[in-house]
């Protein structure tokens, strides 16, 4: 059970000496509830009518010397030492009475990145759009490594919209952050969107660099932003969709409308060895050189169909494709979806020159699992996001002075953060092949 269906509905509930007040409640996590309240000594004008807004983080005091209280003071602590960047949820203040510790943080009436693709479709054939928000997403995650800090459950549903046009954007959510320079916490974060190494069955569970992990997680997201899908479900030689991306030169292309600048941009994020990827800074580089992130419509006429599907899901009217464009589709091989590929013991890596070549598996099975002495397998990301169920490392261990009830914030407010729960994130390749019986 949950620690926060612990918690009861706190409704019209008034913290920090009748200073805000509860109204509405915008998610729910493994340990936490998220509400919407209002300050109501803020002034108000006929200019501006409406009082300051805030989501406030409820989470349930962690019993004393647990390693609960380990993790949330951990990340708060890592919450903490980011929160000043632009494109970072601000955290003005922590305070705690009985038997809750309050987070309050910035309310972000634009919801999450999540909900832009999946429900508005924000960023579909618009460039320029996606680059301006990714490299803000680069840069909060360039100055959590800079404070030597790495997330850990980089995904659309934390990074939170300041306004409904999706176009300003700040990171959230540190529940699974670590500040270890090597880490042994294996299937910490989001199954979509974790980095092999991370997940740990093919690499002998070696302790891995997370900050590197982090850019893996990057790769993903863009791939959302441009496509609306995820590439694979898990990154594990278990998933067909991300074997045959990485031992298949251009498959991502055959099944995702992702114009060629993007491929080579994704084939070095997405490199089996961690030494080989992609830095942040040249990541950022490379963003900010991309004409297009989308094929063409010509580039498209010509395309497997599969990549033709995806557009037209995502964003129909950029593409203009009629259903008569698509009478084939079932005609398409069918049995090349319905076995699996009898593939090597080897996974691709990318080299310097851009090519590809097999390298042996690494790891070997009996391993030992998830639930080992440095993860909690029953945790999940906490806050205004909720993922899939994750493994939480014990690995940042920082004592945090919690402030009393009534104390002052000390900063000044800035519209901005929340979350609903979501069983599963959007479709994967797999999803995609189901649903249309490729």
């Amino acid at each position: 059970m949950h620690a926060s269906s612990s918690i009861p509905e706190l409704y019209d509930h008034v913290i920090d000496n009748g200073r805000l007040q509860f109204i509405e409640k915008l998610g729910e996590g493994a340990y936490g509830v998220v509400y919407r309240a209002v300050d109501l000594d803020s002034p108000t004008s006929s200019r501006n009518p409406d009082p300051k807004q805030y989501a406030v983080k409820v989470m349930l005091k962690a019993q004393p010397r647990t390693r609960h209280v380990r993790y949330q003071r951990g990340e708060i602590a890592a919450h903490r030492s980011v929160s000043a960047h632009p494109n970072i949820l601000t955290l003005h203040k922590v305070i705690e009475d009985e038997p809750y510790i309050y987070l309050v943080m910035d309310y972000c009436p634009g919801g999450d990145m999540f909900r832009h693709i999946t429900e508005r479709k924000t960023y579909g054939g618009k460039t320029d759009l996606v680059k301006k928000v990714f490299v803000q997403i680069l840069d909060a995650v360039q100055a959590c490594h800079e404070q030597g800090l790495a997330h850990r459950d980089l995904k659309p549903d934390n990074i939170l919209c300041m306004d409904e046009s999706g176009s300003r954007v700040v990171l959230a959510d540190f529940g699974l952050s670590t500040s270890s320079d090597r880490s042994s916490t294996f299937g910490c974060g989001s199954s979509y969107y974790t980095s092999p190494e991370t997940i740990g069955t093919d690499f002998g569970y070696r302790p891995y660099d997370a900050k590197v992990a982090d850019v893996w997680s990057l790769g993903v997201m863009l791939v959302n932003m441009i496509a609306g899908r995820n590439p694979w479900t898990s990154a594990t030689m278990e998933d067909q969709c991300f074997l045959r991306s990485m031992t298949k030169p251009g498959y991502l292309q055959k099944m995702l409308p992702i114009s060629d600048e993007a491929v080579t941009i994704l084939q070095r994020i997405f490199t089996y060895d961690p030494k080989m990827r992609i830095t942040l800074p040249k990541l950022r580089e490379a963003i900010l050189k991309v004409k297009t992130f989308f094929m063409t419509k010509e580039q498209l006429a010509k395309s497997h169909r599969f990549a033709q599907i995806a557009a037209r899901s995502y964003f129909q009217k950029y593409y203009s494709f009629t259903e008569e464009d698509y009478k084939e589709m079932n005609a398409l091989e069918q049995a090349e979806f319905g076995r699996r590929e009898n593939l090597v013991e080897a996974l691709v890596v990318e080299n310097p020159t851009n090519h590809f070549r097999l390298v042996d598996r690494v790891g070997s099975p009996g391993m030992p699992s998830l639930t080992n002495s440095d993860s909690d397998s029953d945790a999940e990301s906490i806050g205004p996001v909720t993922p899939a169920r994750n493994a939480v490392g014990s690995e940042t261990l920082v004592d945090v002075p919690l402030l009393k009830d009534g104390e002052d914030m000390g900063v000044p407010v800035v519209p901005t953060v929340a979350k609903k729960r979501r069983d599963r994130p959007f479709g994967s390749l797999v999803q995609f092949m189901e649903r249309f019986a490729l």
